[in-house]
């Protein structure tokens, strides 16, 4: 599998932006107003996705010295051990998977010779059959590759160029998540560490979902910014007054062309066929989590930053046609 590493070269949307926001203000003699980027409203994640709590099981030293004959003996003695305590929640994960679907075999491997213990283990069985969830939840989202991929380390998606391959890629590794929790959903258990941990992987090299987040909030800021300043010259009509263009509006028009159009429109559709993917994706693990986790709540928080960004671009676009039309500039149609 190809692990994508990312380049810091592309233009930072600030620059875009301010550049942006700039020429428009000087062509319009219109002051640029102070809008938020929101960033300050979003609400720490971090506790959210901290490791959810696992009850243990009532198995004991004496229990695993009792099971030497059972294929499972190391991996339970493992677990238990000092080692076994401080693995990483991805590494926990395969010893429970061994555990899950070993632990019936070695159940009915000793069921006449030790009852008792067999009985004991199979109250074991039951409560890791039941904690499942959490274990899957636990190796893939309270860990350092779940915190990199949402948090974008404060980049926004790169601009220009092909496609960045760390998007693709986060996405690819998110469907197998999704795959591997609907299995264990089901109770069916099996699945290859190696391809799992080179997932996670993938997940920790994007910083996909923060740095599309980033991108919202700037962009949000921007369009919205853009478009009071496009709003507040219409009303006023210095540039265009009754279809009579002034010469200001023909550096305006340069500003949408050279701009908007080469530039931006561009990375607002990158960012939209980003979130179109990613979105549908979140919304699958939701089924999945199990509810302690809190995570319906920060996913109603993302869909109101990706609702607030496309209310922005559509007040954005509609703030262009407007005074394109005033002027008769609309694409496709002619100055009068």
């Amino acid at each position: 599998m190809v692990v994508f590493f990312l380049s810091g070269c592309s233009e930072p949307l600030a620059s875009l932006s301010e550049d942006y926001l700039q020429r428009i203000s000087r062509v319009t003699g219109e002051s640029l107003p102070d809008i938020s980027d929101g960033a300050e409203l979003e609400q720490p994640d971090s506790a959210l996705f901290s490791s959810l709590p696992l009850a243990a099981s009532s198995v004991t030293l004496l229990d695993f010295l009792k099971l030497q004959s059972c294929s499972l003996a190391q991996t339970l003695g493992y677990k238990n051990s000092q080692l076994g305590k401080v693995a990483s929640p991805s590494q926990q994960m395969h010893l429970e998977r061994d555990i899950l679907i070993h632990l019936p075999d070695c159940i009915a491997q000793i069921q006449d010779a030790q009852p008792e213990l067999a009985d004991t283990l199979q109250q074991a069985l039951q409560l890791k059959q039941q904690q499942r969830m959490k274990v899957w939840w636990n190796a893939w989202f309270s860990d350092v590759e779940w915190q990199h991929y949402r948090s974008g380390s404060g980049q926004t998606i790169e601009q220009g160029g092909a496609e960045p391959g760390h998007l693709s890629a986060g996405l690819v590794a998110l469907d197998y998540a999704i795959e591997q929790g609907r299995g264990w959903q089901q109770q069916n258990y099996a699945y290859d560490s190696q391809r799992m941990e080179l997932e996670l992987q993938q997940l920790l090299l994007a910083e996909s979902l923060g740095r599309w987040r980033n991108s919202l909030n700037k962009l949000t800021t921007m369009l919205n910014r853009a478009a009071q300043l496009l709003e507040q010259t219409q009303a006023k009509q210095t540039l265009c007054r009754q279809g009579v263009e002034q010469r200001e509006a023909t550096y305006l028009k340069n500003v949408f062309q050279q701009k908007y159009v080469a530039e931006i429109q561009p990375y607002l559709a990158r960012v939209y066929r980003f979130g179109n993917e990613l979105m549908p994706r979140l919304q699958q693990l939701q089924e999945l989590a199990p509810e302690q986790s809190g995570y319906s709540n920060w996913l109603v928080n993302l869909a109101q930053r990706k609702q607030d960004f496309e209310l922005a671009n559509k007040r954005h676009v509609k703030a262009w046609q407007h005074w394109l039309a005033e002027c008769g500039a609309m694409p496709g149609v002619s100055n009068g």
